[in-house]
């Protein structure tokens, strides 16, 4: 039997070392809404953006900032790339 994690009898703590497990978002709001509920708190909605848009609107930003402070087509030239438009 091959483990890939561990949760503590009272179910409040939850412990793997699978990269990326969080990523699918129904998995993530189960875990999330599991836990707002012990607490007597709001369940977040299953309509939360998925978590890939997520991590590529972050990217995205990013390139952004990186545009408008870099010299981007001297980076290029150094890497003997070609400028892509």
């Amino acid at each position: 039997m091959l483990i890939l994690g561990v949760i503590n009898r009272k179910g409040n703590v939850l412990d793997t070392y699978l990269h990326g497990i969080f990523d699918n978002m129904d998995f993530t709001i189960n875990i999330i809404n599991n836990i707002t509920s012990r607490k007597g708190l709001k369940n977040i909605d299953k309509n939360t953006m998925e978590y890939k848009d997520i991590k590529e609107k972050q990217y995205n930003q990013l390139a952004e900032i990186l545009r408008s402070n870099l010299d981007i087509s001297y980076l290029y030239r150094i890497m003997n790339m070609d400028v892509v438009s």
